[in-house]
């Protein structure tokens, strides 16, 4: 069976749930070393929206910056 892809490098193993800006899947990354990840998928309406999409991109930086024990570690944003 072919695995779906995110992206073209996140091999979806689940769905793993949704927040108010998309769905959130729990992928195997095919280029860190086919470490584990999860991926949040903006909804289309949130997409499609340059404002919001623009948000969403600078909180993404700022997180990227972040680096601290208890919060999640950023690799990328496409």
């Amino acid at each position: 069976m072919k695995k779906k892809l995110l992206a073209g490098k996140f091999e979806v193993l689940e769905r793993f749930g949704s927040t108010s800006l998309g769905t959130i899947y729990r992928c195997r990354h095919r280029e860190l070393d086919r470490r584990e990840v999860f991926v949040n998928v903006l909804y289309d309406e949130l997409a499609a929206d340059s404002g919001a999409s623009e948000s969403v991109r600078d909180v993404v930086v700022r997180m990227m910056e972040i680096r601290h024990p208890n919060f999640i570690t950023v690799y990328e944003y496409l």
